[in-house]
């Protein structure tokens, strides 16, 4: 029924979900030697089902048999910084840091009853380079 944050019975149970279009954007530059990037990955399902057994979900229990609503939800966002000291035609090279944003969000509604489960979360990345062009 749902993907995440159920127990694994109640997860691995028939669900219809939507057709969703997915997209990313990302805007990317060099100034000089220093590489920024911007990036956004928004993510919302819709699924409908029904449990077969009771399910506890964020201090409510969703019934058997009562159509259920779901909505997923996970965002993520994602800024870049790296220095690149070595920007010739054949070697690249670059260290930097990258800090990711996640929003997500987990809701259940059926017959009344509605629960929900957010988180925020933050995550700095560490990241390098090293591109060695053949053929250059």
């Amino acid at each position: 029924m749902v993907l995440q944050n159920l127990p694994r019975s109640a997860a691995r149970q028939s669900a219809e979900t939507a057709t969703c279009p997915i997209a990313r954007f990302r805007h990317c530059g060099i100034i000089e030697n220093l590489y920024v990037c911007f990036l956004i990955a928004p993510l919302k399902i819709h699924a409908s089902g029904t449990f077969d057994q009771p399910v506890a979900f964020a201090g409510a229990t969703f019934a058997p048999g009562v159509p259920t609503t779901c909505l997923y939800v996970f965002n993520s966002y994602r800024v870049t910084y790296r220095y690149e000291p070595v920007r010739r035609e054949d070697w690249m090279s670059g260290v930097g840091i990258t800090l990711k944003v996640r929003d997500a969000e987990t809701q259940l509604e059926a017959g009344g009853t509605s629960a929900a489960k957010t988180d925020v979360g933050v995550v700095p990345l560490v990241n390098f380079k090293l591109e060695r062009r053949l053929g250059a």
